[in-house]
């Protein structure tokens, strides 16, 4: 994505009054992706919370990964 910030801006500004953002989101074993850390950032900058949740259970997947997967949510 060229642009994360523009990108989460327009994203935020869609959601209605009190609305919930969930950002489903990996930091892949080929580098590909964007770490849950610097995604929390990116949306502490237009929110007040960025829960970070691992998605690094197996059965989830079928098998263990090597990647870091993670569900952001945000209140507000």
């Amino acid at each position: 994505m060229p642009d994360p910030e523009a990108a989460l801006t327009r994203w935020v500004d869609l959601l209605a009054p009190g609305g919930r953002l969930i950002l489903i989101e990996g930091r892949w074993s080929s580098g590909v992706g964007v770490a849950s850390a610097d995604v929390a950032e990116l949306v502490l900058r237009h929110r007040r919370e960025a829960k970070i949740t691992m998605l690094d259970d197996a059965a989830l997947w079928g098998s263990p990964t090597t990647d870091e997967r993670y569900v952001i949510t945000s209140r507000r």
